[in-house]
Protein backbone atom coordinates (compact mmCIF):
# COMPACT_ATOMS: atom_id res chain seq x y z
CA UNK A 1 0.00 0.00 0.00
CA UNK A 2 3.04 2.02 0.58
CA UNK A 3 4.06 2.05 -2.56
CA UNK A 4 1.50 3.53 -4.47
CA UNK A 5 0.00 5.87 -1.95
CA UNK A 6 -0.01 9.79 -2.84
CA UNK A 7 1.53 9.92 0.56
CA UNK A 8 1.13 8.36 3.91
CA UNK A 9 0.20 9.62 7.63
CA UNK A 10 1.99 7.34 10.67
CA UNK A 11 3.33 7.47 13.35
CA UNK A 12 5.69 4.51 12.99
CA UNK A 13 9.05 4.17 12.29
CA UNK A 14 9.35 1.49 10.07
CA UNK A 15 6.75 3.11 8.18
CA UNK A 16 9.22 6.43 7.73
CA UNK A 17 11.78 4.35 6.30
CA UNK A 18 9.53 2.40 3.82
CA UNK A 19 7.82 5.57 2.31
CA UNK A 20 11.96 6.89 2.26
CA UNK A 21 13.15 4.02 -0.24
CA UNK A 22 9.91 3.90 -2.11
CA UNK A 23 9.74 7.51 -2.99
CA UNK A 24 6.55 8.57 -1.02
CA UNK A 25 6.12 11.54 0.93
CA UNK A 26 5.72 10.37 4.52
CA UNK A 27 3.77 13.09 7.55
CA UNK A 28 4.68 11.80 10.79
CA UNK A 29 1.80 12.41 13.40
CA UNK A 30 4.15 13.35 16.42
CA UNK A 31 6.41 15.68 17.81
CA UNK A 32 9.47 13.78 17.08
CA UNK A 33 10.79 10.65 15.35
CA UNK A 34 13.87 7.94 15.89
CA UNK A 35 14.16 8.59 11.86
CA UNK A 36 15.51 12.00 11.97
CA UNK A 37 17.33 10.78 8.89
CA UNK A 38 14.29 10.78 6.69
CA UNK A 39 13.58 14.74 7.69
CA UNK A 40 17.19 14.91 6.32
CA UNK A 41 16.79 13.59 3.15
CA UNK A 42 13.61 15.52 3.21
CA UNK A 43 11.18 11.98 2.51
CA UNK A 44 9.57 13.22 6.31
CA UNK A 45 7.88 16.20 7.83
CA UNK A 46 6.82 16.19 11.31
CA UNK A 47 3.86 17.57 11.83
CA UNK A 48 2.27 17.16 15.57
CA UNK A 49 -0.87 15.59 16.24
CA UNK A 50 -3.08 19.16 15.48
CA UNK A 51 -5.58 18.99 12.90
CA UNK A 52 -4.07 22.38 11.13
CA UNK A 53 -0.64 20.61 11.17
CA UNK A 54 -1.19 17.64 9.78
CA UNK A 55 -3.98 19.66 6.95
CA UNK A 56 -0.85 21.98 6.09
CA UNK A 57 2.20 19.52 6.37
CA UNK A 58 0.24 16.85 4.22
CA UNK A 59 -0.18 19.92 1.64
CA UNK A 60 3.27 20.83 1.12
CA UNK A 61 4.42 17.20 1.27
CA UNK A 62 1.96 16.40 -1.80
CA UNK A 63 2.76 19.71 -3.73
CA UNK A 64 6.58 19.01 -4.37
CA UNK A 65 8.17 16.44 -5.97
CA UNK A 66 9.73 13.04 -4.64
CA UNK A 67 13.21 13.96 -5.71
CA UNK A 68 14.72 12.62 -2.54
CA UNK A 69 17.72 10.02 -2.54
CA UNK A 70 16.46 7.49 0.60
CA UNK A 71 19.36 7.36 2.92
CA UNK A 72 22.10 5.26 2.01
CA UNK A 73 21.65 2.91 5.30
CA UNK A 74 18.07 1.95 4.11
CA UNK A 75 19.61 0.47 0.40
CA UNK A 76 22.17 -1.81 1.64
CA UNK A 77 21.65 -5.27 0.53
CA UNK A 78 21.81 -8.27 2.41
CA UNK A 79 21.08 -6.86 5.70
CA UNK A 80 19.09 -9.97 6.67
CA UNK A 81 21.97 -12.53 5.89
CA UNK A 82 24.42 -10.27 8.13
CA UNK A 83 21.86 -9.97 11.00
CA UNK A 84 21.64 -13.79 11.06
CA UNK A 85 25.19 -14.14 11.12
CA UNK A 86 26.24 -11.61 14.13
CA UNK A 87 23.27 -13.30 15.99
CA UNK A 88 24.22 -16.47 15.19
CA UNK A 89 27.89 -15.96 15.60
CA UNK A 90 26.99 -14.75 19.11
CA UNK A 91 25.06 -17.30 20.21
CA UNK A 92 27.38 -19.60 19.07
CA UNK A 93 30.06 -17.81 21.40
CA UNK A 94 27.77 -17.73 24.32
CA UNK A 95 27.39 -21.65 24.23
CA UNK A 96 31.31 -21.82 24.12
CA UNK A 97 31.62 -19.73 27.23
CA UNK A 98 28.52 -21.63 29.71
Amino acid sequence: MVKNALAVLTDSGTVQEECAIFGVPNITIRDVTERPETLECGSNIISGAETESILRATEIAISQPANWTAPKEYLVENVAQTVSKIILGYTSIRKHIS
